[in-house]
């Protein structure tokens, strides 16, 4: 079940819908405020705002509620189709021939144009419409696309490029509308209605019309509206024409009727979604959940849920559709046993209104205290229903961010594999999607904005040892803790650095972190050793990056003879004059550099002619390599004879067996960086470790 549900929840169809609703919260947000104060229970407030100015804070009110509510499954189109077509392609031609379908079939769907036409529809009422409308509009769309034959491509001479594609969408969206409205025409003429969305309510009220007046009916309403509900559509809102009469009639003495629905069912909206919140308040991992709850707790009081189904969402995510039709029938269950046992007093008082707080309205409804204790125990009972599906929910959404940010890895490690040059950020499908979701996070830490802990970017710490077991250095390298994706594979966060065009940005907090760190070192008695850092030629060919190393080495004097800058192979670096003049002037204020990844191709030979370089460091796949094949062996013997004959000092890098070392100590080099000696290592640890050995002989837990 869970591989479905990870399935599904992985298809562009569910991420539109569930980014697009989210896209929804500040029209919500705005929306529930104006409805609490509209609707504020209390006397005294009433008559205020009725009497106040003719009027005025009513119409007001009633106003916002209109642009907001009244017009969500209008939003909806828009902001589903976009992120449909945004997952699918980053074209801005594609995104108006989605919109453009998707927009022209809700058009035809609810009838606009027809003489019963009731702006209604663009309200919750509407809401599934929109969502069907704009999902499957879009799909159609890339679907008509992708056959060439049928997907123009139209080309007028001197026109702007935007322009010409825009048209290239024209006979794919017209296909789309002629097959919504014949898809309307059939239904109009098979049912006697005005099309889809007329035929939809109908039927779900011609269903609720026939069902008896029981206990039975409550448990059925109850499922079918937190049902409906989770497929877009206000349940209560469909079904208000004929609760006051064919459902649960017009009972004043008995137990169930609308006030008992409002007031012991449905505690803090449809689906009792106040103990939802209570839920994620308590043990929520996710940061956004919480954050949501947070600013929905006031909504939620007045018993307005659209927030928290908006928002998680709990509409289309099938981690949720349990609970939500689960938790209102149980309430419906113990409610209707604690007022037929007498534990609650009858009768049910029916002019509660529906936005009565919270305890009030249990009070209100019966008159007694127990009716507020009834409510407390139903959201209880919610809250303990809540929580395991929440802790579900929570642990499948960590597995399908895995899943996801595996997929990008794989990405950016054939890239690297093949050398062919990638662009994340317009990759189509989830993929893509993660790759711009990270890329934004990246944006704000390296911007410092608001709302992101940068503290999750940092400095790891590989320790490198010679052949007498004694520390002589270490390599800072970059480490991304992401809050959702956890561990972020670190080539993955330089490319999307680079194509955020965020690149200096990203290495000049690398550079001020690690001076940081050595500045530390020497407050803490650690004895001074090299520390690498990484750069790519990117910030050498910049001519503000001197001016950047001048300051940090007048801020951080402890860096002098200390910080070593490592150059890989990797990024073809080019010795321009501008750039040997800046390595010169670098070099000459106490920094030294460093050759990393070191073999034996062109770039290599062109770095052993520059005498700016102190270090190579021996290319890992050779050393993995070098116990089996003997022509690596080879080469790296030749590299250590030819550096050490011009004055190189040599490192080898991804060291991890004993008999590597033994192999590497008889072609002549003596320093060792890898995980047969320690993995890399927090600030923390790494200074804990260093302290350690300056006390006592040096040991190696594998040697």
């Amino acid at each position: 079940m869970d591989k479905l549900i990870k399935k599904i929840n992985g298809t562009a169809s569910a991420q539109a819908i569930q980014q697009g609703l989210v896209m929804a919260i500040p029209l919500l947000m705005i929306g529930s405020f104006a409805l609490i104060f509209k609707s504020l229970p209390f006397t005294f407030y009433q008559k205020f705002i009725i009497t106040f100015a003719n009027g005025f804070f009513v119409d007001f009110f009633t106003f916002i509620n209109q642009v907001t509510f009244g017009i969500i499954s209008l939003f909806t189109v828009f902001s589903v189709s976009i992120r449909y077509a945004q997952i699918k392609s980053t074209k801005l031609n594609l995104l108006a021939g989605a919109l453009s379908s998707a927009l022209g079939g809700y058009v035809i769907f609810i009838g606009l144009f027809e003489d019963d036409f009731s702006t209604a529809s663009f309200g919750a009422n509407g809401l599934f419409t929109a969502i069907f409308c704009a999902v499957c509009g879009s799909m159609l769309f890339f679907k008509i696309l992708s056959y060439e034959r049928i997907a123009v491509r139209f080309y007028t001479v001197g026109a702007d490029s935007n322009f010409n594609r825009t048209l290239s969408v024209i006979i794919p969206s017209a296909i789309v509308l002629i097959f919504a409205f014949l898809i309307n025409h059939i239904i109009s003429s098979l049912f006697g209605v005005a099309g889809f969305e007329a035929m939809f309510h109908t039927t779900l009220i011609a269903f609720v019309n026939s069902i008896s007046n029981d206990v039975v009916q409550a448990l059925l309403y109850a499922l079918l509206t937190g049902l409906l509900w989770f497929f877009g559509i206000h349940g209560a809102n469909l079904f208000n024409p004929v609760l006051g009469s064919a459902l649960f009639g017009d009972q004043t003495g008995g137990i169930i009727n609308k006030t008992f629905i409002d007031v012991f069912i449905f505690p803090g909206g449809s689906g009792a979604t106040i103990a939802l919140l209570i839920a994620v308040l308590l043990s929520a991992r996710e940061k956004n959940a919480v954050k949501l709850a947070k600013i929905s707790i006031i909504p939620a009081f007045f018993n307005i849920n659209e927030l928290m189904i908006y928002g998680l969402p709990i509409l289309y995510n099938p981690y949720f559709l349990a609970p939500f039709l689960m938790v209102p029938m149980v309430t419906t269950i113990v409610s209707y046993l604690a007022v037929s046992s007498g534990f609650v007093p009858l009768p049910i008082n029916n002019s509660v209104e529906w936005v009565t707080p919270i305890l009030f309205g249990g009070y209100q409804a019966t008159g007694s205290v127990m009716g507020s204790l009834l409510q407390i125990i139903n959201i209880a009972i919610g809250v303990f229903i809540y929580r395991w599906f929440l802790r579900r929910c929570e642990t499948a959404l960590d597995e399908n961010r895995q899943y996801n940010l595996n997929l990008l890895i794989d990405v950016v490690k054939k890239s690297e594999k093949t050398g062919k040059s990638i662009y994340l950020l317009d990759q189509k499908g989830i993929i893509g999607v993660t790759a711009r979701v990270l890329a934004e996070d990246l944006r704000h830490i390296l911007l410092k904005k608001d709302g992101v802990d940068a503290s999750a970017l940092q400095l790891y710490y590989q320790p490198q040892y010679d052949n007498r077991n004694k520390c002589t250095g270490a390599e800072a390298l970059l480490r991304w803790n992401h809050p959702h994706f956890h561990m972020i594979y670190p080539p993955l966060i330089i490319m999307l650095a680079r194509e955020i065009q965020l690149l200096n940005e990203l290495e000049r907090y690398i550079f001020e972190t690690a001076c940081h760190d050595i500045a530390r070192f020497k407050s803490e008695n650690i004895s001074q050793q090299r520390i690498s850092v990484n750069a790519t030629a990117v910030s050498l060919q910049d001519t503000d990056f001197f001016a950047f190393i001048k300051d940090l080495i007048s801020r951080y004097p402890e860096i002098n003879g200390v910080l070593e800058i490592e150059l890989t192979e990797q990024m073809s670096f080019i010795l321009s004059e501008t750039v040997n003049t800046q390595m010169t002037a670098i070099k000459e204020a106490g920094i030294q550099f460093a050759i990393d990844d070191f073999s034996m191709g062109h770039t290599s030979i062109k770095y052993l002619q520059s005498d700016l370089f102190d270090l190579v460091k021996l290319d890992g796949s050779l050393i993995l390599d070098m116990m089996e094949n003997t022509r690596s062996e080879e080469i790296i013997s030749s590299i250590i004879s030819l550096s050490q004959s011009i004055g190189f000092r040599i490192i080898a890098e991804c060291v991890e067996t004993k008999e590597q070392i033994e192999k590497l100590e008889s072609l002549g080099c003596f320093v060792y960086q890898g995980y047969y000696f320690s993995p890399p290592l927090p600030l923390k640890e790494y200074l804990q470790r260093m302290k350690k050995e300056q006390t006592q002989a040096p040991q190696l837990s594998n040697r």
